[in-house]
């Protein structure tokens, strides 16, 4: 599957518009010790860590953000986005996000 933060896939032409698709992670720092705590797996992160962390969860967000093109019908996403924002203290959401697309060779 071909996954690109441009508007369109050189070489192909977008056919059908499937819908936006994403997928979403969430980490959360652990008030009561100086790391961070992964929702999934429940284990406190030292910070050093952390940039794995992080870089493994986008990585998780992609993952999501492909199965749901594929179950929409889509062979690529364009217009891909990562975001991170803060919910709360102590959580932070990873959104991988773009418009699924069904797209063939020019």
């Amino acid at each position: 599957m071909h996954v690109v933060t441009t508007d369109f896939v050189p070489g192909f032409r977008t056919v059908k518009v499937c819908g936006l698709a994403y997928g979403i992670e969430i980490i959360a720092a652990h008030p009561f010790t100086s790391g961070v705590k992964s929702l999934h797996t429940g284990r406190t992160i030292p910070r050093p860590e952390l940039i794995r962390l992080v870089k493994g969860q986008r990585g998780d967000s992609l993952r999501d953000l492909i199965n749901e093109a594929h179950g929409i019908g889509a062979n690529a996403v364009i217009g891909l986005r990562l975001t991170e924002r803060v919910i709360t203290p102590t959580w932070t959401e990873l959104v991988a996000y773009g418009t699924a697309v069904y797209i063939q060779p020019v």
